[in-house]
């Protein structure tokens, strides 16, 4: 990541090229730290659904997979269904118009805060099923033989 220094309380933003997690220094856009925070913390789950996703998708596509991979690959797609619930869910937050004339009524939608709550918990679950794709590429779902007694 590039920031200013860690005193800096802001970082400029430039729109193109970005990458996850990359903040580079322009004059445009100046994004403070506590958004900053959130916007990592909220693009991390795309980030590791991103990951969990592919693999899924690239274990249908293989055609030797074993039973134990087919299993894991049932429960990350049931997971990432649940996720896609979420989603739903959320963008049906934002599509509400809110025409309250009161200001404090106003702020009642969906805001960064409050989306970080919301999918709090689909982070920690995200970071799991993460860990469990990246244990599932380095090692072999076969079952050694086991020796006669």
């Amino acid at each position: 990541m590039t920031s200013t220094s860690s005193s800096s309380p802001t970082t400029r933003y430039s729109p193109l090229p970005f990458s996850l997690f990359s903040l580079t220094h322009t004059q445009r856009y100046i994004i403070p730290s506590p958004v900053r925070s959130l916007i990592h913390r909220l693009a991390e789950v795309g980030h590791l659904y991103s990951r969990v996703d592919a693999f899924v998708k690239d274990s249908q596509r293989r055609s030797a997979v074993g039973m134990i991979e087919q299993s894991l690959c049932h429960h990350l797609q049931a997971q990432l269904t649940e996720y896609y619930r979420l989603v739903a869910i959320l963008e049906s937050q934002m599509s509400i118009p809110n025409t309250d004339p009161d200001p404090a009524d106003r702020e009642s939608g969906l805001t960064l805060k409050r989306l970080d709550v919301w999918v709090n918990d689909w982070r920690l679950r995200m970071r799991m099923m993460s860990v469990c794709v990246e244990g599932a590429r380095g090692t072999s779902f076969q079952v050694p033989p086991h020796p006669p007694p």
